[in-house]
């Protein structure tokens, strides 16, 4: 997924250049980077759980936000196991991730939605997984929730596999003179 950012980073590089966006704007991109994830299991209770967890700096009005994430869950594959059902979110909190990590135990503290929620089952016969999210977001309101997340739920206990997913954030701060 790394080498994918990179490549739609500079596609974003190049769109914003061939498009006439002043060369003043500000891209600041952040990631989690390799086994970053917060926990290795992940309870079936149906609550939200921050994956991953980016602080990306102060925002203001106008900032865009183009977000991506990936994560990989799965049941053992030596167990005999009904349907899970998973969903995967992206949002922005005012909770810092320290915070998340120290004092909630890494349940989700609330915060607005990034992107909408999708939802999969985990099979008998399909173990394992994955949940990209893509989003873009132009910053319009709670300049506060600085910290971006990757939220997981499901209805049953699962593995979170380690190293196979990461959060990455850019940041795009509009020069005031760009038209």
């Amino acid at each position: 997924m790394h080498s994918i950012f990179r490549t739609f980073l500079s596609a974003c590089a190049a769109a914003c250049i061939l498009a006439g966006v002043a060369s003043a704007d500000t891209y600041t991109p952040f990631d989690t980077g390799p086994m970053s994830e917060n926990f290795t299991t992940l309870p079936g209770d149906t609550q939200w759980y921050v994956l991953y967890c980016i602080d990306v700096g102060p925002l203001a009005s106008g900032d865009i936000l183009v977000v991506t994430a990936e994560s990989q869950l799965q049941k053992s594959s030596e167990t005999t196991h009904t349907n899970v059902e998973r969903s995967a979110q992206l949002a922005r909190t005012s909770t810092s991730c320290d915070q998340i990590n120290a004092t909630t135990n890494f349940l989700y503290p609330g915060g607005v939605g990034v992107s909408a929620t999708n939802g999969y089952n985990v099979t008998p016969t399909e173990y394992r997984g994955l949940s990209p999210k893509v989003a873009t977001e132009t910053i319009n309101a709670h300049l506060d929730y600085r910290y971006v997340t990757y939220n997981v739920l499901a209805s049953d206990v699962l593995a979170v596999e380690q190293g196979y997913g990461r959060l990455q954030v850019l940041k795009i701060h509009p020069d005031s003179g760009s038209p």
